[in-house]
Formats: C-alpha cells, sequence, structure tokens
C-alpha cells in the first residue's frame, strides 16, 4: 500500500510531493506496525529514506494500529520519525539547509518538531502505539532525541589531546594573554585536565567562553556545512574578533561540552544547528525541560538502555558506583506521566508517579517508561513508603547532574570546559569528580579545561597542567605555579597560587591586634587557648618577640 504527502510553496527542487509505502508487511511490534519507506524527487534525483509514519484516526486523534490502516490516497494526519541518526545526516548531505527544514517539517517529523521548540505531536509520542510501535529500537530513540539535532554534526577529528595556544583580550585588559595547552606522555598518568586557576574576578570563565567561541569558529571554517552560531542566554550571538586559536598538530575540537553552575557565568549557553557540536548545562539548576541533553529523565534512561558496546554497557554501572557512596541509588525514581500503565510506576501521597530506575526490566516495562516521562518534574528519590519525595542536596544535585550529562554525553575528541565544578561539592567530592573525569576522559580520547579557584582541583593535577590567571591593574598575565602540585598540600599550592593574598586575612588582622595590645603571651593563652589553634598562638608570640619582622 502506498500514499502521498502533497507539498504546497516548496523551495526550488521538490516534486509536488513525498510518496509513502508500507514496508515489513507482516511485522508486529507488540501489535503495531509503521515501517515505511519515504521516498521523493530531488532536483530529478530519487531519494529513499527508512522511517515510520503512524497515521491518525481523524475521528479521535489516536494513532491507528498499523500504516496499512491509513486511508488511501492523500495522506493528512500522521507524525513520522526517521529510522536512525543516519537517515538525517544522508538527508543533510544530499539536500540543501532550507530544502532539509521543509521536507522534515512537511513530514510532521517529531525529531525536528522538538529540535526547533515547537513540541506539536508531544501528546502523540506520549501514547503506547508510539512507545511500544517506534521507541522499542535503539536507533529509533537515538533518531528521536538527537536526530534532527546532529544532522550536520562531522564525526570526531581523533584524540583531543593535542597541543594548542589560544591567545585573547580580556575585558577590561590593555594586553593579550596567552593559555599554552602542552601535554606529556607518561606510563602511568593521562594529563588530559588543564586548571585555569585564579582569584575571583581575574576573567577565568570568560577566556573559556572566548576559546568555545573561536573553536566554533575555526571548525565552521574548516568544515563544509552550515556554520554553528553559539548564542548567550538572552539569544545573542556570541563572536570575538580578538581571539586566535593555534593548532601546531591539526585541529581536533569539532565538539565542545561546557558545564557551569553560577547562573550569570559567560559561556555560551545555545547553538544553532551546524557542523560544530555545542553543549551548555548547569550542573545545579531545579528545571526540567523537554530538550533531550537538558532533561535528565531522558539522559538516565539513555544511560541504562544503551547498550551497544562494552563502553555503553559499563557506564551505568560507572554512575552508579560514582553516587552510591553518597547518595541512596536504591530509591531513585523517574517522573512519568498518568499515561504510564499502573503496573510500571508507583504513586507517591501526592498523587504523582514514579518509575524505580532499579525496576526498569523487561522490554515493555522500559518502553512504557520511556514513553510517559514527565518532563515537568526531575528524577528524585522516594522513601520506602513512597510517602515524601527526597529533595537532593545541591551538592548531590550537583554530582547527579554532571555525572549523568557527562556519561551520556561522553564521546570521542570533546574539549569539555568545566567553570568552578567545586562550587556546591565538599572536597571529598571533588576527589570523586576528578576520579569520574580523569576515568572517561581517557576512554573517550578527550581533554578538560577547568576555571576553578579551588587547591582541592589543582592538587588532582600536574604542575604544567596549572595555568595561574592574574591580573594587576588593566595588565593579565598567565604562569605556572613554582610548586609540584600533583598531590600536594593544599595549603602550599594556595600560598603557591595566590602568594602574598594571605597577608590580609582576618586572622593575621587578629592577632596583630593582640600583639601590640601589651598582654602577656601567658595571659593570651589562658584566654584564647580555646579557640586559638597552636600555630596562630606561636605567629602571636613571634610577633611580640619581634616585632620589627612584621612591620
Amino acid at each position: 500500500m502506498s500514499w502521498i504527502i502533497k507539498l504546497e510553496g516548496a523551495p526550488d527542487g521538490f516534486d509536488k510531493h513525498i510518496n509513502i509505502s508500507s514496508s515489513k508487511h507482516g511485522w508486529n511490534d507488540f501489535g503495531y506496525n509503521y515501517h515505511a519507506s519515504i521516498y521523493f524527487t530531488y532536483k530529478s534525483k530519487q531519494i529513499f529514506l527508512s522511517g515510520y509514519v503512524i497515521p491518525l484516526d481523524l475521528k479521535d486523534q489516536k494513532p491507528f494500529a498499523f500504516l496499512s490502516s491509513a486511508p488511501n490516497g492523500e495522506m493528512s494526519y500522521f507524525i513520522s520519525l526517521l529510522a536512525s541518526p543516519n537517515d538525517y545526516k544522508r538527508l543533510a548531505d544530499q539536500l540543501s539547509v532550507d530544502a532539509v527544514a521543509f521536507l522534515l517539517k512537511a513530514l510532521h517529523e517529531v525529531s525536528y518538531d522538538r529540535c526547533v521548540g515547537a513540541n506539536n505531536y508531544e501528546h502523540i509520542i506520549q501514547t503506547e502505539p508510539f512507545r511500544l510501535g517506534v521507541l522499542r529500537y535503539q536507533d529509533a530513540y537515538l533518531a528521536l532525541i538527537n536526530g534532527a539535532a546532529g544532522a550536520y554534526i562531522q564525526a570526531p577529528m581523533g584524540d583531543a589531546k593535542v597541543p594548542f595556544k589560544f591567545t585573547t583580550m580580556l575585558p577590561g585588559t590593555e594586553n593579550f594573554v596567552a593559555l599554552d595547552v602542552a601535554f606529556r606522555d607518561h606510563k602511568f598518568f593521562d594529563d588530559r585536565i588543564h586548571c585555569l586557576i585564579g582569584v575571583n574576578g581575574t576573567g577565568k570563565t570568560n577566556l573559556l567562553a572566548r576559546l568555545a567561541i573561536e573553536a566554533a569558529s575555526v571548525s565552521n571554517n574548516a568544515q563544509d556545512g552550515p556554520p554553528t552560531i553559539l548564542l548567550s542566554g538572552q539569544g545573542v550571538v556570541e563572536r570575538f574578533e580578538d581571539s586566535t586559536l593555534s593548532t601546531p598538530e591539526g585541529f581536533r575540537f569539532n565538539r565542545v561540552v561546557s558545564y557551569y553552575s553560577d547562573p550569570s557565568s559567560s559561556l555560551p549557553r545555545f547553538s544553532k544547528l551546524g557542523c560544530f557540536e555545542y553543549h551548555a548545562f548547569n550542573t545545579t539548576a531545579k528545571k526540567e525541560s523537554s530538550e533531550f541533553h537538558q532533561n535528565l529523565s531522558y539522559l538516565l534512561v539513555t544511560l541504562l538502555r544503551l547498550t551497544d558496546d562494552a563502553f555503553a554497557r559499563e557506564k551505568s554501572k560507572i554512575f552508579n558506583d560514582v553516587l552510591s557512596g553518597f547518595m541512596p541509588m536504591h530509591l531513585l525514581a523517574i517522573p512519568v506521566t498518568a499515561d504510564c500503565p499502573s503496573g510500571s510506576c508507583v504513586k507517591d501521597k501526592a498523587g504523582n508517579n514514579w518509575s524505580f530506575v532499579n525496576q526498569m526490566m523487561g522490554e515493555q516495562r522500559s518502553l512504557d517508561i520511556l514513553g510517559t516521562i514527565d518532563t515537568t518534574r526531575e528524577p528524585s528519590f522516594l522513601t520506602t513508603d513512597l510517602s515524601r519525595v527526597i529533595d537532593m542536596s545541591s551538592g548531590q544535585r550537583s554530582m547527579f547532574h554532571f555525572a549523568l550529562h557527562f556519561l551520556n554525553l561522553a564521546g570521542d575528541g570533546t574539549l569539555l570546559i568545566i567553570d568552578e565544578p567545586e562550587t556546591y561539592l565538599h572536597p571529598n567530592l571533588v576527589s570523586d569528580y576528578m576520579m569520574l573525569l580523569y576515568n572517561i576522559l581517557e576512554r573517550t580520547s578527550s581533554i578538560a579545561i577547568i576555571a576553578t579557584h579551588s587547591a582541592y582541583v589543582v592538587r588532582e593535577v600536574p604542575t604544567h597542567c596549572v595555568h595561574i590567571l592574574e591580573r594587576k591593574g588593566k595588565k593579565a598575565s598567565i604562569s605556572r605555579p613554582y610548586l609540584q602540585t600533583l598531590g600536594a598540600n593544599v595549603a602550599e599550592i594556595s600560598l603557591a597560587v595566590f602568594g602574598d593574598s594571605t597577608v590580609d586575612a582576618y586572622h593575621r588582622k587578629v592577632s596583630e591586634s593582640i600583639a601590640k595590645a601589651n598582654i602577656p603571651f601567658e595571659q593570651i593563652v589562658e584566654v584564647y587557648r580555646d579557640i586559638f589553634n597552636i600555630d596562630m598562638l606561636m605567629e602571636i608570640k613571634d610577633r611580640i618577640s619581634n616585632p620589627g619582622e612584621y612591620d
């Protein structure tokens, strides 16, 4: 059986209609069959695609169980999904950018609909026919979550661990600064993390934002396809003319992923479709979105579901192992809508539906959960009696968000830009964070640059990977510490990085005042021993004995 979809107002090159025919006759996916061949003429060339076409019954706007049940002739009420991410790439290779957008819109294609933020077909995606008849296929799921958005993304260029030099002029300064990133070969240590450290206000995040924008610019110039435009949180095009990125061994960064925790961070937030891949993620925001890369439930299900290679199968174990030390992972649940079958979810005391992650067993149950995710709520922990939802602390949320997002987006040849990960993390969690980072970067031939002011982060990287950004008036500079930082004492790192900035510390002002008060040292010990440690008492004694050394 076959149908046509009429094309009105088509760009030059299209015929008058798209042809649809049923494929895989007799196939049965839990009582549904939407397999279709899609073909059309563009500039005198016939183009064939595989996909799913779900016809809708005009009476109740619900899907027919089979494509073959659709009325003959012109098809008007339907949605579609291309069969795999590769179908979108093949389409992008053969059609102009405008033609691709027109065709996917004419097909009522749900991945494109989501990509442009229209969300016209979410109510159909939530139905059982779509869940069981389409999403049972891994390629179909990948097409839904990232097919249209990834149509122009180029394949990784190789290991991102190549030296580069980034030069820019920061706001409020009069000179250029250079971030010179180099690597060394050591058998038992893979130096894939570099740190940019400095006090607040030096411009660390601004420098890394400029690096991301320049990487996009270089990638756009080096590759065929539409350019990727990076946007600020206000939707303003990000562009700087005073930056250069030099890569002596060849440019490798066609994929950049940024993480931040400050809503006012200067890192780009969004990107328009193009050949350069960019994502930004707020690791502490408590909000949900229907966009795949921003939705924790979609990311969580994907992490559990995709098992097409050994690394993919290991990701969920890494995720659980990293977080189980400080989170009740056995109580983790995904929010689902009222459309989720009762056998696949539980209801809390407030009447909200949830599906426990550790009970996602069996194909149909997984599909029931996958197709009914409630995008207005985030994954949470439930008490064993289902009486209440356990909210994550800010530190737990930051680590959970990062681990989940990073493991899903971990891919070959990625440059990660991370803005102050320590903001909500206990020092012990910083070590866990860095171990996770090293593990995945090595497995995916990727690198990371971290903007930080934490000595706990710096002690996890060697000296040649530490870059100190300083400003004195309108002059900016980048240098390296004199100390061997990897595994060093935190106090020593602070002194090496921040130098004499501790002379104005409050405890030093207190010790100075007490030393000048003409109080016998024995009396000082008696009065203050309950709050001063031995180091501070000895400093006061030294100030009393040698006042000239402190002038």
